[in-house]
């Protein structure tokens, strides 16, 4: 389960990394973005494509509708993770993401129940060298239920026992910190070359869970990591690295395709 919350937050910030910023984000309609996941190891773990679908509104103030596919290392639709539209907003020259409407979409609807409430994920449409963002807290409630969650993949015959009759629930509280633009430099991915906004955030999470068979309730668990991205105006996050606590590489997301 815990491999489960982390995969789910996992998820958010890889399709969040395929949006920004006209400001930081794709906001031309008909624009197609393709990202490819890595291991340390830079094995594929997963590619995504988000699709602009539709763009209201001018200057400050616009809603863009995307369409954001998760896809496996065959480029095949993940298991697990539906496509999904969703809609976010630019207030004031800020983007802003509700990833509890975002995640409904995407999950499939069997067995989950995941809500998100606190501070919006935030991606600022200006940026300079040095400047510093505001911290973000998050809370995240998980629960599912596992008879059917695993009876809509097909696999609930093979459950150990107890498991189809149990309820697992997981909350996390998620705090994103020391968010700034650390410089601005050029950078080359499969998609092209670009002139970048580097930034780096550092990620918090701890979790707890219950009604797992055979263990009521787990010990808080904590994790952070460093997200370092590239972001290009009018396209988003080109790259982004993210590093455990002491500082070695786990994952990178780059460009992969992009269609104009």
């Amino acid at each position: 389960m815990k491999k489960v919350m982390f995969a789910v937050l996992a998820v958010v910030l890889f399709a969040a990394g395929a949006w920004a910023q006209e400001g930081f984000f794709a906001s031309k309609k008909g624009m197609v973005l393709t990202t490819v996941g890595t291991d340390a190891q830079g094995q594929t773990l997963m590619y995504g494509r988000s699709t602009v679908k539709d763009v209201k509104g001018s200057g400050a103030n616009v809603s863009v509708t995307y369409y954001t596919e998760v896809l496996g290392p065959d480029k095949k639709p993940a298991p697990m993770i539906k496509p999904a539209e969703f809609t976010v907003n630019i207030v004031n020259g800020n983007m802003e993401v509700d990833v509890s409407k975002m995640l409904s979409g995407m999950l499939p609807g069997a067995g989950w129940d995941v809500k998100i409430s606190g501070d919006k994920m935030f991606i600022p449409m200006n940026m300079t060298a040095g400047e510093k963002f505001k911290d973000l807290n998050m809370t995240m409630a998980m629960s599912i239920d596992m008879g059917a969650m695993l009876a809509a993949m097909g696999v609930a015959g093979n459950l150990p026992e107890g498991m189809s009759q149990s309820r697992i629930q997981a909350d996390a509280k998620i705090a994103v910190r020391d968010y700034k633009c650390l410089s601005i430099e050029k950078i080359t991915v499969p998609a092209g070359t670009f002139e970048a906004y580097k930034t780096t955030q550092k990620i918090e999470m701890t979790m707890t869970m219950q009604g797992m068979p055979g263990m009521p309730q787990t010990p808080p668990t904590s994790v952070a990591v460093t997200s370092i991205a590239w972001n290009v105006r009018g396209v988003g996050a080109v790259k982004t690295v993210t590093y455990d606590a002491n500082g070695a590489a786990q994952s990178t997301v780059e460009l992969h395709e992009l269609k104009r």
